[in-house]
């Protein structure tokens, strides 16, 4: 037994080797791994690298866009001062044309007023007239209302009575027809 015996120690201390020496790879694995030098030194450089070249083209877009709308709003601008300023078409020249036909205006305007008060005065005398009228007519007006309001109501009696004479006739007419050609 003393085979098996050793066999089991030898295999026992293999394997308390092979163990430490797993927990060596992995000491010097994770070493590597954080060392700034070696991997992840040179690895953040370049990404930073990378960032900063990408900036840069962003920046630059941004200027050349900057520059294009300044040529652009440069121009509108121009548009506009040209469209203040112009001696045919400006809004300054139309401005100063427009307050020009303000006196013609004005002299209408007056005139227009004229007639007005002219038309005020006829309209008060007409309005005096029709209140002198009522004054005169006083209860007699009232009996002319009832009487027209009568005659409104035989009217529509007249109507009435003249269609349900003319339903009796379309009836006896109707069913002397029916007689005659049976």
């Amino acid at each position: 037994m003393s085979n098996t015996s050793q066999k089991k120690e030898a295999t026992t201390e293999l394997q308390t080797r092979l163990e430490a020496l797993e927990k060596s790879v992995d000491a010097v694995l994770t070493k590597i791994k954080n060392a700034r030098v070696l991997n992840g030194g040179f690895d953040t450089v370049f990404d930073e690298i990378q960032e900063i070249k990408a900036a840069q083209l962003r920046v630059e877009y941004e200027i050349k866009f900057l520059v294009e709308s300044d040529t652009k709003y440069h121009k509108r601008i121009s548009d506009i001062t040209e469209l203040l300023y112009d001696p045919d078409d400006g809004i300054y020249k139309r401005i100063a044309d427009a307050t020009s036909g303000d006196e013609e205006a004005r002299k209408k305007l007056s005139q227009l007023e004229n007639k007005m008060a002219v038309i005020e005065v006829l309209l008060g005398d007409v309005s005096e007239i029709s209140k002198d009228i009522k004054k005169i007519a006083g209860d007699d007006l009232g009996e002319l209302k009832s009487i027209v309001g009568t005659k409104n109501m035989v009217n529509k009696l007249f109507i009435v009575l003249i269609t349900a004479v003319m339903g009796s006739v379309g009836t006896f007419i109707w069913s002397l027809a029916e007689r005659l050609i049976k």
